[in-house]
Parts: structure tokens; sequence; C-alpha cells
């Protein structure tokens, strides 16, 4: 599909689409005009933690539980993962980046959210230091889970059948540029965090060490896996001036089945050995969702990746402006609303 088919694909599924009962909109609206600083999901899921503990004394964590035994693979969570020639797996209680060594497996219920250990300053100075490790290879699974759903994620990868969010650590902690976090998005909570740690090619030749379940499949006539009926679509808009990023959401159904349909209408699939990474900025997330139990988050691509993947499954090619004209499309019903609600 070129890119100068997005408008005529637009006004074809406008054309085609009847008006459905929808829910009351008046959360929707809301959320529409809400500012959020930030969606990472993993601030979303611990973010609170590490605030407050960041200023704490710092507290002696559990020594190792044990060092496995020597092992091609260990299991963990429902990951394997391949422990790589001359590297050692650790269980640990609580893992912390602070003390992580080198060619090293780590595989932990717990992560540990100070944030360094007390610095050499007068007694009651709980100020932490930092804790560079900058270059050092290492792997972590953690068990409790950092991943949520963002609505924009920064970068999302497929891989064994599963749509994995990538983050940096460095966000949080600066002094942390080599660690990279993957969750799984398609499944959030469900499987655990993964930290890797060192240079770019490192990370690449070490996250090919590890296997994730396999994630939802395509629908059985394929395309993308969407909620049957929507109610709502709810999107982050960029903007040039503070907040900077905001909520914007859909409810009227004109818009909803537009958007809707311009989806299901996409049928191409992408080969699995052909995959890219849906990086911002240019990547555009929407959720869509019936207000009830059934829902799906559609990332679309630029012509970096003109690719579309549903967390409920899926993975089609995409005009590289459609996701660009979708969120409009979400822009203009969230205008509307907020105007409505003025009069």
């Amino acid at each position: 599909m070129k890119p100068h088919h997005v408008s005529e694909l637009l006004d074809r599924v406008a054309a085609s689409v009847t008006p459905m009962e929808t829910a009351p909109a008046a959360k929707l609206v809301s959320l529409g005009r809400r500012s959020v600083r930030r969606r990472r999901s993993w601030a979303f899921a611990a973010g609170v933690a590490l605030v407050a503990t960041v200023a704490l004394p710092f507290v002696l964590l559990p020594r190792e539980k044990a060092t496995l035994p020597p092992a091609t693979t260990v299991n963990f969570g429902g990951l394997a993962i391949s422990v790589p020639k001359g590297w050692k797996a650790i269980e640990v209680p609580i893992f912390s980046t602070c003390t992580a060594q080198p060619r090293t497996v780590y595989l932990a219920p717990k992560f540990d959210f100070s944030y360094g250990q007390p610095s050499e300053g007068p007694p009651g100075d709980n100020k932490p230091v930092e804790c560079p490790g900058k270059g050092k290879e290492w792997i972590a699974a953690v068990q409790s889970g950092f991943s949520g759903v963002s609505v924009n994620p920064q970068q999302l990868m497929a891989k064994d059948g599963q749509l994995l969010e990538v983050q940096k650590l460095d966000e949080y902690r600066p002094s942390e540029p080599d660690v990279r976090l993957y969750g799984s998005f398609s499944k959030p909570f469900v499987t655990p965090t993964v930290f890797i740690s060192g240079p770019d090619e490192a990370r690449d030749r070490l996250i090919k060490n590890i296997t994730w379940p396999a994630g939802p499949s395509a629908p059985p006539g394929g395309g993308l896996a969407l909620p049957s009926r929507v109610t709502s679509g709810t999107a982050e808009e960029v903007t040039d001036g503070p907040p900077y990023h905001r909520m914007v959401a859909a409810s009227d159904a004109k818009t909803l089945n537009q958007i809707r349909s311009a989806l299901a209408a996409l049928r191409e699939p992408v080969p699995t050995d052909e995959a890219c990474d849906l990086k911002k900025p240019g990547a555009i997330g929407i959720i869509l969702s019936d207000g009830e139990n059934d829902s799906a988050h559609v990332v679309i691509g630029d012509e970096t990746c003109p690719v579309a993947v549903s967390t409920g499954g899926g993975q089609v090619r995409v005009p590289p402006e459609l996701g660009k004209q979708l969120l409009a499309l979400i822009v203009a019903s969230d205008k509307a609303a907020t105007e409505r609600a003025r009069n």
C-alpha cells in the first residue's frame, strides 16, 4: 500500500460506516483534557516507590541465595535464558543495578528501587551516590512487573511472537546509560522484566539469548485483532508548548467507526523476518475499547517502519501517514467534545 492511498482509504471507510450507540463520554472527555507529563510504563508501576525511597537511609540487601549449577539454559517466570559461555547464573532475593557484576545472569523476584548507597558525608547525610556501571555486560530477569500499557511507547520490538516495550534506564538513573529494560507490551505484568546492560552491540547480541513465551497470534482471517465494537479511542498528542504532551480521546460514533474501519481494512501481513522497531517520534499509539471487557492497543509506524501491530495479535503493513491521520481524527473529536462541554 502506497502513502498516497491513505486519503483514499479514509474516504472510502468514512463513506461505508454507520454510527453505533456509544457509551457516555463524560469520562473520556475529561481524560482527553488531562495533561500528562510521563506515561512510561515502569514509572507507572514503580515510579512512586522510586521517588519515595531515593532519600531513605541505605539498607543492606539480603545476601545472594545461591549460584546455580552450570547450565546452558535457565528458566524463570516463563522466560528461557541461554547463559552465555563463561557466565554464571545467580538467584537473588532483590536485584540491584548498583551491585550487578559483569558476565552474570541474575534471577530475582524483586527490584531494588533505592538509588545508590549513602554518601561519605556527615552523620545523617543520606544523600545517595550514583552507581556507575557503564560498559558492564550483564542480564537480570525481575519478576515484579514494571510493564504497563503506555499509550505511545518510546520503542517497541517484536520477538518470539511477543511485542516488547524497550525503555532506557538512564531517564531515571543518568549514570546508567547502557541499561535497557525489555517488558511484555502484549501481556503486561505476566512475564518478568528483563534488564540488559552493555554497549549497543552487546545488548543486540544478548537479547537473542532470551526467549519469551509466544504472544497472541494474528486473527484467523488475518489483519489486526480489534474490538468488534468501539466506544472510545485514546491517544497521545505532542504539542509545541506546555504541557508538551496531552491525552486526547474520541467518543463520537462516526470518528470511532472510521478509525476502526481503516485499521480493519489493512490486510497485508508482515513476515517476522522483516519486522522493524516502532520508535518515537513517528509511531502513533491508539487504545481502542468497547467500554466493557474488550480492548486493543494498536501502534502504527511511519516511513521508517510502515507497520501496525495490535496487542490482541496481528502485524500488517500500513501507509506511512496513516497513524498521523488517525491521530488527527481523534484530536478533532476531542476538540469538538471540549467545545460542546464549554457551551
